[in-house]
């Protein structure tokens, strides 16, 4: 699909997006796909959720494309649809459709539709995860921050514009887990120096976070100290988030039904109004 000074491609095979350039610089180096993983917390590695999330294998889901559909609206506006679907567990499986509507001007109208068939359990998050080059380091938001934020941990975050250097901000934990989000985000960016980058905005209230790291070396790596830094920024854009376990680890979960949400998402060039969608 090619507009006015940008280009986005999707995978036939796998449904996803595999180029994103604006103004000849790459904005996404794989473009969102479905992401209902999150690395548990301390608490939540030592309970029954935590050993819920793990047996389902929501934590390696497979996904294979089911269909892949095209249609040219008119001059400005061009539909992708996609659905996949993955095994949870022996008997269940998440289907999920997204749908972008692409604009001339580059703006993207994203939407997910998830449907849960079967034993799903709780779910950790619903959303997607977009891998971006590496130079994109500079997260802003509208939302609550500058602190990280969870739907029941949100004492210490005020509402309002904050800025983040997602490259160098610290693992904040000894032992690795799931860290950064930032909740009640209206809107958000990931920039390089000089201000280019992609920017998303929620219909609603979500969730992001951007690491230089992968989930699987959250999991994996024992100590802080040992995380090496990926070639690429991780960013996560999720609709719904469920709590770090503070108090009730069931009270803030996700219940596996059927959900629809949309997102926009834009590439963002040097002096560009985020506030402007």
């Amino acid at each position: 699909v090619n507009g006015s000074g940008f280009s986005i491609a999707f995978d036939r095979n796998t449904g996803a997006m595999i180029q994103w350039t604006h103004l000849d610089r790459e904005v996404v180096a794989t473009g969102p796909m479905p992401n209902f993983w999150r690395v548990p917390t301390d608490l939540q590695r030592q309970s029954a959720i935590g050993d819920a999330w793990r047996a389902a294998g929501l934590n390696n889901l497979r996904w294979s494309l089911e269909s892949i559909e095209y249609e040219e609206l008119d001059d400005d506006r061009v539909d992708v649809s996609i659905i996949l679907r993955a095994p949870v567990g022996e008997n269940s499986e998440i289907g999920c459709k997204l749908a972008y509507r692409i604009y001339g001007d580059g703006r993207v109208l994203m939407q997910q539709s998830i449907e849960p068939r079967g034993a799903v359990p709780l779910l950790p998050k619903v959303g997607v995860q977009l891998l971006l080059p590496p130079e994109y380091w500079k997260l802003t938001w509208f939302g609550l921050g500058p602190s990280e934020a969870y739907p029941d941990r949100v004492g210490g975050a005020g509402l309002g514009l904050h800025e983040e250097d997602a490259a160098l901000t610290p693992m904040p934990y000894a032992i690795p887990q799931d860290y950064g989000n930032k909740h009640g985000v209206d809107w958000a960016a990931l920039l390089d120096d000089d201000g280019f980058g992609l920017a998303v905005k929620f219909e609603g209230q979500g969730n992001v976070a951007a690491r230089p790291y992968a989930v699987y070396q959250l999991e994996q790596v024992r100590d802080a100290f040992a995380l090496v830094p990926k070639s690429v920024m991780f960013l996560d854009a999720d609709f719904l988030v469920a709590g770090v376990g503070l108090g009730n680890e069931l009270e803030n979960a996700i219940p596996a039904k059927a959900y629809t949400h949309r997102m926009w998402l834009r590439p963002v060039s040097p002096g560009d109004d985020l506030t402007r969608w």
